[in-house]
């Protein structure tokens, strides 16, 4: 495993590098800049196959022992290659039914899906337009809830996502997401 630690501000990763380990601000593929929440600690891993590229921090905090819990991840992938994956450019409320149809038989042969919450076209805080599709994924203990944002830039299509248990939304979920609306392409 390829790892990235902002405390040390060390980035052995391809895929992402550290703008600033002060801020925990790191740039993926040299053409997205996000910023990490201080209040947790983050591990980097590269993305990259012949349809995806990017990278995925996952983030972990200390608990009353000393022990490391894992709280859950933010990714950003390049998926411009991945002809499944939908232009969002082009996308209306008439045909989003259709594409996120598509999109969710496709994640329930991949993870253990239990529900799925209503599509939405949405400007996220850094002006880019993105189809963000929830869902609960069942896991051991509490469900997951996993959150997908497709955007396009530059005639590129991306993918963020950051998954989480629902009882750290106001917490991790609001630093992840904040993390993806506040994203900065280049």
């Amino acid at each position: 495993i390829i790892c990235l630690s902002v405390k040390h501000g060390l980035s052995i990763m391809k895929n992402a590098s550290v703008v600033n380990a002060e801020t925990s601000t790191f740039a993926v593929l040299n053409k997205v800049i996000l910023h990490l929440s201080e209040n947790f600690f983050w591990q980097g891993e590269d993305i990259d196959n012949a349809l995806h590229s990017g990278a995925i921090f996952k983030g972990h905090e200390r608990g009353p022992e000393g022990e490391v819990k894992y709280l859950g991840y933010i990714l950003f992938s390049d998926v411009t290659l991945d002809g499944d994956e939908p232009d969002v450019e082009n996308l209306t409320m008439d045909s989003l039914d259709h594409v996120e149809q598509k999109m969710r038989d496709d994640l329930a042969t991949e993870f253990a899906v239990d529900s799925f919450l209503p599509p939405k076209l949405d400007t996220l805080e850094n002006g880019v337009d993105a189809l963000v599709s929830s869902c609960f994924l069942k896991s051991e203990g509490s469900p997951l809830l996993m959150k997908s944002f497709r955007m396009k830039h530059n005639d590129e299509k991306w993918i963020a996502v950051c998954s989480f248990a629902p009882e750290r939304a106001d917490d991790f979920g609001k630093a992840v997401e904040g993390s993806i609306s506040t994203a900065i392409f280049k």
